[in-house]
């Protein structure tokens, strides 16, 4: 039981130490309470503005890096649509580097390999092609540059599982089916060349280049009529073309 008299003395050493004594006032408990609960809010306060603080900034930041990463990008662009492979090279490869984690980079890959592609730097360009499909497996465009880098390059074998990929992703791709007619047909694989150009030719009746790619087939198969009337309508596309043979 409390000693109200204990409570009540005005000893110095008693009243320093009211506040771990049991018997201490009410009004030092409303007023300690008080304090503790002002303290807490104070602490809460500052730990909330503590982390708004934070997500202000970080929301910042990324809203800075995605304003570089659009701005480089279009830059990059602008350069490719001037003819200035070298300058686009140089912008793409700082969009790989400042936003790898980035959804969308596979892009930036592609872009630079058709920028690659430009300047014969034939190497990187497949390289990254293939870095875009790696990234994006059902990139039907990447496929299809790569195809046709490998066509160029003589890398036949390649260039039509590339073409095969596309028209597997797209069974309308007649830019596929002609490319593949021109690697099987430099193989020495005429039926399936000349397969070939033909669904090219029936997907897109009007692609002058199908046209001629059939003539050229036919012509070497020696099926000179059929190659004759191949050649007809591949001059009304394009009146530039030119007769094989001289003739």
């Amino acid at each position: 039981m409390v000693n109200k008299r204990t409570c009540n003395s005005k000893n110095l050493l008693e009243q320093i130490l009211v506040e771990a004594n049991p018997c201490k006032s009410k009004l030092l408990i409303t007023k300690r309470e008080v304090f503790d609960v002002m303290e807490k809010k104070i602490i809460l306060l500052t730990i909330l503005l503590i982390v708004l603080g934070i997500m202000v900034f970080t929301s910042f930041g990324r809203a800075k890096a995605e304003g570089t990463k659009t701005s480089v990008w279009d830059k990059a662009q602008e350069m490719m649509d001037e003819g200035k492979y070298e300058d686009a090279v140089t912008l793409y490869s700082l969009a790989i580097e400042g936003n790898k984690s980035n959804p969308d980079i596979y892009d930036a890959y592609f872009s630079r390999g058709i920028a690659f592609s430009h300047l014969k730097n034939f190497d990187k360009a497949y390289s990254d092609y293939s870095m875009a499909i790696e990234l994006k497996p059902s990139f039907k465009e990447a496929y299809l540059e790569r195809g046709l880098l490998q066509l160029v390059m003589k890398k036949l074998t390649g260039a039509i599982a590339d073409f095969s990929k596309v028209i597997k992703l797209d069974s309308k791709n007649y830019v596929a089916y002609a490319n593949r007619a021109s690697a099987n047909f430099i193989l020495g694989k005429s039926d399936e060349a000349l397969a070939d150009i033909e669904k090219s030719i029936e997907i897109n009746p009007d692609c002058a280049g199908c046209h001629y790619s059939h003539y050229k087939i036919l012509w070497s198969l020696e099926r000179d009529n059929e190659a004759d009337k191949a050649f007809e309508k591949a001059r009304l596309l394009n009146p530039n073309f030119k007769r094989l043979g001289g003739d």
